[in-house]
């Protein structure tokens, strides 16, 4: 609980939490010097990047950051022991929606707890979709992702519909988007 309260509070009183931790007395109860200052100084993130999220581990005292998870999907919730050594995750890419995972930190294995759309899933003809990226007219580069319709033969041609959405606060990625199944699974390329 108390771990619970400063959380709650560093949203709407960063000084008082500030304060409190200046507090030499405070910080030299057990609970706190012990478990609650380990905690503080390991952070954990989540990251956006081409399309993926996932989460990155940071030292508040260096600076340092590095990867907890990767690849093509999106860490929608998380939450982590005290010590860190383990995270529940609930994971989502284009093809499951929110399977819950147990991360082992130190190793990077992930297991499988639950999968609540595996029946489901498992009578559709889902698709993953292709990653793509091109040269703009300024050099620059555009990421995109292309859902193919199952089935789908490179020699035939396809009808096309260009769904975009971009950032800054927003943008697609390795997550189910169950109107691009749609279309796809219509004979679409998206």
């Amino acid at each position: 609980l108390v771990w619970w309260a400063i959380e709650a509070k560093a949203d709407q009183d960063r000084e008082a939490v500030l304060k409190l931790f200046a507090d030499k007395a405070f910080c030299d109860q057990p609970l706190v010097s012990k478990h609650l200052i380990e905690r503080l100084m390991r952070r954990y993130a989540s990251t956006g990047k081409r399309g993926r999220v996932n989460l990155m581990r940071f030292d508040a005292a260096s600076g340092a950051h590095q990867p907890v998870t990767q690849g093509p999907q999106e860490i929608s919730s998380y939450t982590a022991t005290p010590d860190g050594s383990r995270m529940a995750l609930v994971v989502s890419t284009a093809l499951v929606i929110g399977d819950l995972h147990v991360l082992d930190t130190a190793s990077g294995k992930m297991t499988t707890l639950a999968r609540p759309n595996e029946e489901l899933f498992a009578q559709l003809d889902l698709t993953a979709p292709e990653e793509n990226t091109t040269k703009s007219s300024d050099g620059g580069e555009t990421h995109a992702l292309v859902q193919n319709p199952p089935g789908f033969d490179p020699k035939k041609k396809y009808p096309v519909i260009l769904n975009i959405h971009g950032g800054p606060h927003a943008a697609y990625g390795h997550v189910f988007y169950h109107e691009m199944h749609w279309m796809a699974a219509n004979g679409y390329v998206v």
